[in-house]
């Protein structure tokens, strides 16, 4: 672990303000000129808009020609409406201010309208190629867009995301012993809701809030593959070309080129291998708990402020990869295969 001093404020005993201090942190008292753009966020922000920008012009041309699934696209969009709404719900304090209250409603509906028509578009994008292609790699997820949450195939995509999620939280620790090792100063904590620290109904919105922008995510991820797969031509130069691309982005953000190579090409292999292996629902689930995980702060400690928090999201993950063990089996027994049974 490392420490990170964090100023709160609270009303009523209640936590309501949150603010983390580091090595990045500016001091307020001086005026500094803004920071130009780096060569590493030109480089991510020209990539989405190819990507995006290629998606539509593919969702486009896949609709006139009559090839997309209208009903998954559809429930997906529906989704990504409803889970923002949720977490304006949940996951802040609301106080009896009707103006306050509609501008924070109105901000997460259109934040939630962004994601439904980006990932819409993305996934009638790639949805016709990889059914194509790769469409083993749509089985469980096709599946559970059509109803069967049951069916072993989807609990074993879930499954395969949980050792996922498992495996870039172990990379993640590995980023941070290197970090330490290396005498660096500690890494600026990017994405992390410290409203999760106050209560479990936050920890709640802070899941809800987490959806829209893993499953973006992971539609890019997929997206972009799929434009390799056009561009190469060959299935292991697909494969080398999003390897080196993932690790790249993942890198430039890291800070530190040589500590983000190592997590860069870790995480990047890993997200290969359980796209390409375990399927789409294995990926977006294993993406989807990882950065649930690394947004939320988590303790054992029963001591600190946010353990009932931290305690109900590990115990909603192993409940979910509980379910998905029992529907994997397909109602037989764990033992049934072994001799002598």
């Amino acid at each position: 672990e490392i420490a990170y001093p964090v100023d709160a404020g609270a009303v009523a005993g209640r936590p309501v303000y949150f603010r983390l201090h580091g090595p990045w942190s500016d001091n307020h008292r001086t005026v500094t000129a803004r920071p130009a753009a780096r060569g590493a966020d030109v480089f991510i922000l020209l990539l989405v808009f190819a990507i995006i920008s290629t998606g539509v012009a593919l969702a486009v041309r896949h609709h006139r020609r009559g090839r997309t699934d209208m009903r998954g696209a559809g429930r997906i969009a529906i989704a990504l409406l409803i889970m923002p709404i949720i977490g304006w719900l949940f996951g802040r304090h609301h106080a009896p201010l009707p103006d306050a209250l509609l501008d924070r409603f109105f901000v997460s509906v259109s934040q939630g309208a962004l994601y439904a028509v980006l990932c819409l578009l993305l996934y009638l994008a790639l949805e016709p190629y990889v059914r194509r292609i790769w469409p083993e790699v749509m089985i469980g997820w096709t599946r559970l867009l059509s109803g069967g949450w049951r069916d072993p195939m989807v609990g074993r995509s879930v499954l395969i995301g949980g050792a996922m999620c498992g495996m870039s939280s172990n990379f993640s620790v590995v980023q941070i012993q290197l970090i330490r090792a290396l005498g660096y100063p500690p890494p600026m904590l990017q994405g992390l809701d410290y409203y999760a620290l106050a209560t479990p109904r936050v920890m709640i919105g802070t899941m809800a809030n987490q959806m829209p922008n893993a499953l973006f995510n992971i539609l890019f991820f997929l997206m972009m593959l799929v434009v390799l797969r056009l561009l190469t031509r060959r299935l292991w130069l697909t494969y080398l070309a999003f390897f080196n691309v993932t690790a790249s982005v993942i890198m430039v953000q890291a800070g530190d080129l040589a500590i983000g190579a190592i997590a860069g090409s870790l995480l990047a292999a890993l997200w290969l291998v359980t796209l390409v292996r375990g399927g789409m629902l294995a990926f977006a689930v294993g993406f989807f708990l990882w950065q649930v995980v690394q947004t939320a702060p988590l303790t054992l400690d029963f001591s600190q402020m946010h353990a009932a928090p931290s305690l109900m999201l590990l115990a909603a993950i192993f409940g979910l990869l509980g379910v998905a063990f029992s529907v994997a089996l397909a109602g037989r027994s764990l033992l049934q295969d072994m001799p002598g049974k």
